[in-house]
Protein backbone atom coordinates (compact mmCIF):
# COMPACT_ATOMS: atom_id res chain seq x y z
CA UNK A 1 0.00 0.00 0.00
CA UNK A 2 1.37 3.34 -1.08
CA UNK A 3 1.71 6.13 1.04
CA UNK A 4 -1.33 8.59 1.18
CA UNK A 5 0.76 11.32 0.94
CA UNK A 6 1.44 10.39 -2.52
CA UNK A 7 -1.85 11.75 -3.87
CA UNK A 8 -1.71 14.86 -2.11
CA UNK A 9 0.81 18.06 -3.00
CA UNK A 10 3.57 17.81 -1.27
CA UNK A 11 6.43 20.49 -0.75
CA UNK A 12 9.78 20.20 1.69
CA UNK A 13 10.14 17.34 3.91
CA UNK A 14 6.91 15.59 3.16
CA UNK A 15 8.33 15.84 -0.69
CA UNK A 16 11.47 14.37 0.12
CA UNK A 17 10.72 11.54 2.37
CA UNK A 18 8.35 10.73 -0.42
CA UNK A 19 10.69 10.49 -3.27
CA UNK A 20 13.58 8.84 -0.87
CA UNK A 21 11.14 6.09 0.12
CA UNK A 22 9.00 5.37 -3.54
CA UNK A 23 11.40 6.60 -6.61
CA UNK A 24 13.83 3.68 -7.73
CA UNK A 25 14.61 5.36 -11.21
CA UNK A 26 15.77 8.64 -12.18
CA UNK A 27 15.93 9.23 -15.78
CA UNK A 28 17.94 12.24 -17.04
CA UNK A 29 18.94 13.03 -20.67
CA UNK A 30 21.51 15.12 -20.14
CA UNK A 31 21.53 16.42 -24.35
CA UNK A 32 19.38 15.81 -27.29
CA UNK A 33 21.06 14.40 -29.91
CA UNK A 34 20.40 10.90 -31.43
CA UNK A 35 21.87 10.07 -34.80
CA UNK A 36 18.97 6.98 -35.53
CA UNK A 37 15.28 7.85 -36.94
CA UNK A 38 14.07 3.76 -35.96
CA UNK A 39 10.63 3.83 -37.04
CA UNK A 40 9.08 2.88 -33.35
CA UNK A 41 10.45 5.57 -31.82
CA UNK A 42 9.38 9.48 -31.70
CA UNK A 43 12.19 10.26 -33.04
CA UNK A 44 11.72 9.18 -36.32
CA UNK A 45 8.77 11.86 -36.31
CA UNK A 46 10.21 14.60 -33.71
CA UNK A 47 13.69 15.92 -34.83
CA UNK A 48 16.85 14.94 -32.85
CA UNK A 49 19.36 14.98 -35.72
CA UNK A 50 19.97 18.43 -36.80
CA UNK A 51 21.02 19.61 -33.31
CA UNK A 52 22.52 19.48 -30.08
CA UNK A 53 20.86 20.85 -27.50
CA UNK A 54 22.91 20.23 -23.50
CA UNK A 55 20.85 20.18 -20.34
CA UNK A 56 21.50 23.39 -18.70
CA UNK A 57 24.53 22.93 -15.73
CA UNK A 58 21.77 24.29 -13.24
CA UNK A 59 19.84 21.15 -13.88
CA UNK A 60 22.00 19.15 -13.58
CA UNK A 61 23.43 20.44 -10.13
CA UNK A 62 19.64 20.42 -8.79
CA UNK A 63 19.57 16.98 -9.90
CA UNK A 64 22.79 16.09 -8.55
CA UNK A 65 22.02 17.82 -4.93
CA UNK A 66 18.96 16.06 -4.44
CA UNK A 67 19.73 12.97 -5.22
CA UNK A 68 23.19 13.66 -2.61
CA UNK A 69 20.75 15.08 0.13
CA UNK A 70 19.14 11.68 0.42
CA UNK A 71 22.20 9.51 -0.41
CA UNK A 72 20.08 8.19 -3.35
CA UNK A 73 21.33 4.43 -3.95
CA UNK A 74 18.86 3.13 -7.14
CA UNK A 75 18.66 3.31 -10.22
CA UNK A 76 20.17 6.95 -12.21
CA UNK A 77 19.64 6.41 -15.98
CA UNK A 78 21.97 8.86 -18.16
CA UNK A 79 19.87 8.48 -21.22
CA UNK A 80 16.42 8.69 -22.70
CA UNK A 81 15.92 9.38 -26.21
CA UNK A 82 19.41 10.99 -27.39
CA UNK A 83 22.29 8.51 -27.97
CA UNK A 84 24.27 9.00 -24.59
CA UNK A 85 27.85 8.04 -26.32
CA UNK A 86 27.47 10.60 -29.37
CA UNK A 87 28.96 13.31 -27.00
CA UNK A 88 32.32 12.83 -25.05
CA UNK A 89 30.70 14.18 -22.32
CA UNK A 90 28.55 11.88 -21.11
CA UNK A 91 31.79 10.47 -19.68
CA UNK A 92 32.08 13.56 -17.60
CA UNK A 93 28.52 13.37 -16.73
CA UNK A 94 29.36 9.85 -15.32
CA UNK A 95 32.19 11.04 -13.44
CA UNK A 96 30.16 13.87 -11.86
CA UNK A 97 27.22 12.14 -10.46
CA UNK A 98 29.67 9.00 -9.38
CA UNK A 99 31.27 11.44 -7.05
CA UNK A 100 28.43 13.61 -5.54
CA UNK A 101 26.09 10.10 -5.52
CA UNK A 102 28.35 7.53 -4.93
CA UNK A 103 25.97 4.95 -4.13
CA UNK A 104 23.99 5.40 -7.01
CA UNK A 105 23.57 2.49 -9.60
CA UNK A 106 24.57 4.74 -12.90
CA UNK A 107 23.86 3.00 -16.18
CA UNK A 108 22.79 4.14 -20.07
CA UNK A 109 21.02 2.91 -22.92
CA UNK A 110 22.98 3.21 -26.11
CA UNK A 111 22.09 2.29 -29.69
CA UNK A 112 26.29 1.17 -29.79
CA UNK A 113 26.82 3.13 -33.28
CA UNK A 114 29.76 4.74 -31.33
CA UNK A 115 30.86 2.15 -29.07
CA UNK A 116 34.34 1.37 -29.32
CA UNK A 117 37.07 -0.49 -27.10
CA UNK A 118 38.10 3.14 -25.75
CA UNK A 119 34.78 4.52 -24.76
CA UNK A 120 33.76 1.10 -23.20
CA UNK A 121 36.95 1.76 -20.98
CA UNK A 122 36.63 5.32 -20.51
CA UNK A 123 32.79 4.26 -19.25
CA UNK A 124 34.57 1.87 -16.55
CA UNK A 125 36.72 4.54 -15.67
CA UNK A 126 34.06 7.43 -15.16
CA UNK A 127 31.85 4.79 -12.74
CA UNK A 128 29.70 3.31 -15.03
CA UNK A 129 27.78 0.12 -13.81
CA UNK A 130 25.90 -1.20 -16.07
CA UNK A 131 25.84 -0.84 -20.00
CA UNK A 132 22.41 -1.71 -21.91
CA UNK A 133 22.95 -1.64 -25.66
CA UNK A 134 19.92 -2.12 -28.05
CA UNK A 135 20.66 -3.90 -31.13
CA UNK A 136 18.64 -1.43 -34.25
CA UNK A 137 18.57 -2.68 -37.41
CA UNK A 138 18.65 0.07 -40.33
CA UNK A 139 15.65 2.52 -40.63
CA UNK A 140 13.15 0.66 -42.83
CA UNK A 141 14.69 -2.84 -42.02
CA UNK A 142 12.34 -4.98 -40.82
CA UNK A 143 13.37 -7.53 -37.51
CA UNK A 144 15.87 -9.97 -38.25
CA UNK A 145 17.08 -12.61 -35.89
CA UNK A 146 20.42 -13.72 -37.84
CA UNK A 147 21.15 -9.62 -38.45
CA UNK A 148 20.83 -9.37 -34.88
CA UNK A 149 23.34 -12.25 -33.95
CA UNK A 150 25.43 -10.91 -36.06
CA UNK A 151 25.68 -7.55 -34.72
CA UNK A 152 26.63 -8.90 -31.19
CA UNK A 153 29.09 -11.12 -33.24
CA UNK A 154 30.38 -7.85 -34.56
CA UNK A 155 30.55 -6.06 -31.51
CA UNK A 156 31.54 -8.52 -29.30
CA UNK A 157 34.99 -9.08 -31.72
CA UNK A 158 35.68 -5.18 -31.77
CA UNK A 159 35.52 -4.69 -28.13
CA UNK A 160 37.27 -7.51 -27.35
CA UNK A 161 34.61 -9.04 -25.13
CA UNK A 162 32.95 -12.23 -25.48
CA UNK A 163 29.21 -12.81 -25.37
CA UNK A 164 26.53 -15.17 -24.26
CA UNK A 165 23.28 -15.07 -25.92
CA UNK A 166 20.93 -15.57 -22.66
CA UNK A 167 17.88 -15.57 -24.31
CA UNK A 168 16.33 -16.31 -27.94
CA UNK A 169 12.69 -16.46 -29.18
CA UNK A 170 12.43 -16.60 -32.77
CA UNK A 171 11.25 -13.19 -34.60
CA UNK A 172 10.64 -11.72 -31.13
CA UNK A 173 13.26 -11.14 -28.85
CA UNK A 174 17.35 -11.66 -28.30
CA UNK A 175 19.68 -11.02 -25.22
CA UNK A 176 23.29 -11.34 -25.02
CA UNK A 177 25.58 -10.69 -21.87
CA UNK A 178 29.14 -9.80 -22.41
CA UNK A 179 30.96 -11.06 -20.00
CA UNK A 180 33.59 -8.52 -18.13
CA UNK A 181 34.79 -7.51 -14.70
CA UNK A 182 34.92 -3.58 -15.76
CA UNK A 183 31.22 -3.26 -15.35
CA UNK A 184 27.91 -4.83 -13.07
CA UNK A 185 26.57 -5.56 -16.30
CA UNK A 186 26.62 -5.11 -20.13
CA UNK A 187 23.89 -6.46 -22.47
CA UNK A 188 23.12 -6.56 -25.80
CA UNK A 189 19.32 -6.95 -26.73
CA UNK A 190 16.74 -6.45 -29.23
CA UNK A 191 13.37 -6.94 -29.62
CA UNK A 192 10.25 -6.90 -32.61
CA UNK A 193 8.68 -3.99 -31.58
CA UNK A 194 6.55 -4.01 -34.67
CA UNK A 195 5.40 -6.96 -32.75
CA UNK A 196 6.04 -5.91 -29.19
CA UNK A 197 7.11 -2.52 -28.96
CA UNK A 198 5.03 0.71 -27.02
CA UNK A 199 3.51 3.45 -28.99
CA UNK A 200 5.43 6.04 -26.70
CA UNK A 201 2.67 7.70 -25.10
CA UNK A 202 0.35 7.32 -28.32
CA UNK A 203 3.36 9.57 -30.20
CA UNK A 204 3.35 6.07 -32.53
CA UNK A 205 0.08 5.84 -33.48
CA UNK A 206 1.23 3.08 -36.13
CA UNK A 207 2.03 1.05 -32.71
CA UNK A 208 -1.84 1.86 -31.05
CA UNK A 209 -3.82 -0.92 -31.93
CA UNK A 210 -4.08 -2.27 -28.30
CA UNK A 211 -7.39 -2.05 -26.54
CA UNK A 212 -7.76 0.82 -24.37
CA UNK A 213 -6.43 0.39 -21.26
CA UNK A 214 -7.59 -0.33 -17.47
CA UNK A 215 -4.62 -1.33 -15.57
CA UNK A 216 -2.61 0.81 -13.15
CA UNK A 217 0.74 2.28 -13.72
CA UNK A 218 3.54 2.19 -11.60
CA UNK A 219 6.01 4.68 -13.39
CA UNK A 220 4.34 7.87 -11.93
CA UNK A 221 4.92 6.30 -8.42
CA UNK A 222 8.73 4.73 -8.91
CA UNK A 223 10.63 6.96 -11.76
CA UNK A 224 11.32 10.60 -12.02
CA UNK A 225 12.36 11.80 -15.94
CA UNK A 226 13.82 14.52 -17.09
CA UNK A 227 14.30 15.45 -20.51
CA UNK A 228 17.44 17.60 -21.97
CA UNK A 229 15.57 21.09 -21.78
CA UNK A 230 14.25 20.38 -18.36
CA UNK A 231 10.87 19.31 -18.41
CA UNK A 232 9.86 16.32 -16.24
CA UNK A 233 6.93 13.58 -17.88
CA UNK A 234 5.25 11.36 -15.69
CA UNK A 235 7.29 8.49 -17.14
CA UNK A 236 9.47 7.44 -19.53
CA UNK A 237 7.23 6.84 -22.18
CA UNK A 238 6.16 10.65 -22.43
CA UNK A 239 8.48 12.67 -23.88
CA UNK A 240 9.15 16.04 -22.68
CA UNK A 241 10.02 17.96 -25.28
CA UNK A 242 7.37 17.78 -27.86
CA UNK A 243 4.17 19.61 -28.38
CA UNK A 244 1.50 16.62 -28.14
CA UNK A 245 2.83 16.09 -24.61
CA UNK A 246 2.90 20.27 -23.57
CA UNK A 247 -0.64 20.02 -20.76
CA UNK A 248 1.18 16.39 -19.69
CA UNK A 249 4.29 16.79 -18.39
CA UNK A 250 4.55 17.89 -14.03
CA UNK A 251 6.66 20.65 -15.23
CA UNK A 252 9.79 22.20 -15.28
CA UNK A 253 12.60 21.55 -12.82
CA UNK A 254 14.08 25.19 -12.96
CA UNK A 255 10.54 25.91 -11.90
CA UNK A 256 10.49 24.21 -8.38
CA UNK A 257 13.14 24.01 -5.75
CA UNK A 258 14.27 21.27 -5.64
CA UNK A 259 13.68 17.81 -7.66
CA UNK A 260 11.56 16.63 -4.22
CA UNK A 261 9.32 19.60 -4.69
CA UNK A 262 8.70 18.68 -8.53
CA UNK A 263 7.95 15.25 -7.55
CA UNK A 264 5.37 16.12 -5.14
CA UNK A 265 3.89 18.87 -6.87
CA UNK A 266 0.06 18.78 -8.00
CA UNK A 267 0.75 17.78 -10.79
CA UNK A 268 2.22 14.67 -10.05
CA UNK A 269 -0.31 13.54 -7.40
CA UNK A 270 -2.65 13.87 -9.80
CA UNK A 271 -1.29 11.50 -11.96
CA UNK A 272 -0.71 9.13 -9.33
CA UNK A 273 -4.47 9.46 -8.42
CA UNK A 274 -5.25 8.94 -12.56
CA UNK A 275 -3.19 5.56 -12.54
CA UNK A 276 -3.59 3.69 -9.58
CA UNK A 277 -6.94 1.58 -9.92
CA UNK A 278 -8.03 -0.21 -12.71
CA UNK A 279 -10.18 2.14 -14.89
CA UNK A 280 -10.32 3.07 -18.67
CA UNK A 281 -7.46 5.33 -19.24
CA UNK A 282 -7.18 7.95 -21.53
CA UNK A 283 -4.83 10.67 -23.24
CA UNK A 284 -1.13 9.69 -23.58
CA UNK A 285 -2.12 6.36 -21.73
CA UNK A 286 -4.98 5.02 -23.71
CA UNK A 287 -3.17 2.60 -25.50
CA UNK A 288 -0.17 2.19 -23.93
CA UNK A 289 1.39 -1.41 -22.26
CA UNK A 290 4.13 -0.50 -20.17
CA UNK A 291 4.03 -0.44 -16.61
CA UNK A 292 1.29 -2.32 -15.83
CA UNK A 293 0.49 -3.26 -12.14
CA UNK A 294 -1.54 -6.90 -12.14
CA UNK A 295 -4.08 -6.67 -10.06
CA UNK A 296 -7.03 -9.06 -8.54
CA UNK A 297 -10.51 -8.29 -8.29
CA UNK A 298 -9.74 -7.92 -4.45
CA UNK A 299 -6.88 -5.95 -4.63
CA UNK A 300 -8.93 -3.08 -7.40
CA UNK A 301 -11.49 -2.86 -5.00
CA UNK A 302 -9.39 -1.81 -2.08
CA UNK A 303 -7.45 0.89 -4.54
CA UNK A 304 -11.03 1.96 -5.75
CA UNK A 305 -12.00 2.56 -1.77
CA UNK A 306 -8.67 4.15 -1.50
CA UNK A 307 -9.39 6.99 -4.00
CA UNK A 308 -12.84 7.45 -2.82
CA UNK A 309 -11.62 8.50 0.61
CA UNK A 310 -9.15 10.41 -1.25
CA UNK A 311 -11.53 12.15 -3.35
CA UNK A 312 -13.34 13.47 0.05
CA UNK A 313 -9.73 14.46 1.70
CA UNK A 314 -9.66 18.02 1.74
CA UNK A 315 -6.00 18.06 0.84
CA UNK A 316 -7.03 17.58 -2.66
CA UNK A 317 -7.69 21.47 -2.72
CA UNK A 318 -4.23 22.86 -4.46
CA UNK A 319 -2.58 25.78 -2.69
CA UNK A 320 -0.13 28.06 -4.64
CA UNK A 321 2.70 27.13 -2.93
CA UNK A 322 1.99 23.25 -3.89
CA UNK A 323 1.95 23.50 -7.58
Amino acid sequence: MYDQDLFFPAVGETARALFKRHVQTVEVETFSYCNRVCSYCPNATYDRRSFTSFMPAEHLTKIARGLMEIDYDRSLVLSHYNEPLSHDSIVEQIALFRQIVPNASISIYSNGDYLTRSMFDRLAKAGLDDLFVSIHLGATEAYDDEKVLARVAKLSRELDIPADILRLERGKLIVAAFKTTALKKFVMFERNYNALGSNRGGSLPVLSYRAVREAPCFFPFHTFNVSYGGNISPCCQIRGDIPIYADTIIGNIGAFDSIFDAYGSAKAAEWRRDLYAASPKSGPCQHCHEGIVPLDAAGNATRVAQLAAIAADPRRIVHADAV
